[in-house]
């Protein structure tokens, strides 16, 4: 059996203060002799809440973890984790309006890897289940010391307590090698939902946003990543439903409105943006944005995964109306552009058909190599 010596490793600080306005604030930070180190806070709690935090050492690979567990009405916490090389990973949520029930998790832990070229990496992650409330909002952020940085968040919001998010996870991870941050849900719902995910370094960046008026998510994810490919780097921002799952994924609403916009160094930039009245999109489908150092973006306002490889399937469209913009540019001006908009009879009919090529119902901005 292996002895863990713990001075070693961290040293522990907790601080507990009551207040009569803010109610029970927790924090803890943890720091190592390697320059590691963690930040936890949550404010806000009441007596009703429950609160845990377990730190613990992997005798096998040496993997530190710090994980935090709570039930209750928080309505606010995050935690962060830095391993002193650069990489740093956080997640994030914040709750609000009575009554309301949520159940959280959150953790992080410094792992390392199998390739000596990939280095050591970070990465915290959150489970969130909240109903009844207001809003919700959670998300994940990652950077590493090459200056890469990824981030995804969740906002939904309502003018009565009837805001839902089940099954909710965020997690970040950063390394030497890249970031990745993500979210994926079973379900959402509000007045007004809005998912967001980006990542950038120097000149190259990709984002893509959602927006949904009185809507529903069910099985919904939404991706930032970067990464180095070859000798140059690679990141990509992307919503849907795209994972390989048993069941598929669906968004509805009065309004769907998605857009984005991606640049590299090169001078080349892609953007989209769509927007569906009345309507849904269900299956595995995908929109967002894509870029690679060496001159290549493209910006996707609405496709079938299968056009990157991904997983085939099929996907129905209904609306009252769709209306579609993509363009792509480089230094000299536009290299391409397209425009689509479809309407309806009525709510909700049936536009699938108007999909070109089964991979999307209009053409995405691409420029470069």
């Amino acid at each position: 059996m292996k002895i863990i010596n713990w001075s070693l490793l961290l040293t522990l600080i907790f601080l507990i203060s009551v207040s009569m306005t803010s109610g029970l604030e927790l924090s803890a930070s943890t720091g190592g002799n390697d320059g590691s180190s963690s930040t936890m806070v949550v404010f806000g709690a009441t007596v009703d809440d429950y609160a845990n935090e377990h730190i613990g050492l992997s005798p096998e690979d040496g993997t530190l973890s710090n994980c935090f567990k709570g039930t209750g009405s928080l309505p606010y916490g995050s935690i962060s984790k830095s391993d002193g090389n650069g990489n740093y990973a956080q997640v994030y949520r914040r709750i609000s309006g009575k009554p309301r029930a949520t159940e959280y998790f959150y953790d992080w832990k410094t792992y390392k890897t199998t390739s000596s070229t990939a280095g050591p990496g970070v990465e915290a992650w959150l489970s969130l289940t909240a109903t009844n409330a207001y809003s919700i909002s959670g998300g994940s952020y990652s950077s590493n010391r090459e200056g890469y940085n990824a981030q995804v968040n969740t906002n939904i919001n309502s003018n009565s307590p009837t805001s839902s998010l089940t099954n909710y996870f965020a997690q970040a991870t950063a390394s030497e090698k890249g970031v990745d941050a993500w979210q994926i849900s079973d379900s959402a719902s509000g007045e007004n939902i809005a998912l967001y995910a980006k990542t950038s370094l120097g000149k190259n960046m990709a984002d893509s946003s959602v927006k949904v008026d009185h809507g529903f998510l069910q099985d919904y994810r939404s991706e930032a990543e970067a990464y180095r490919q070859d000798e140059y780097m690679h990141m990509y921002a992307i919503h849907g439903s795209f994972e390989e799952k048993d069941h598929i994924g669906k968004i509805s609403g009065d309004k769907i409105h998605s857009e984005g916009l991606t640049f590299n160094q090169k001078g080349f930039a892609a953007l989209y943006d769509v927007t569906i009245n009345y309507g849904s999109v269900e299956g595995r489908f995908d929109w967002g944005t894509e870029t690679t150092s060496n001159g290549w973006v493209i910006a996707v306002p609405l496709e079938s995964p299968a056009a990157w490889d991904g997983i085939q399937g099929d996907i129905g469209i209904s609306a009252l109306k769709i209306s579609s913009n993509s363009a792509a540019l480089d230094w000299q001006g536009i290299v391409s552009k397209d425009r689509a908009n479809y309407h309806g009879e009525s709510k909700y009919e049936e536009l699938v058909n108007n999909w070109s090529g089964g991979y999307g119902f209009a053409k995405p901005g691409e420029a470069g190599n």
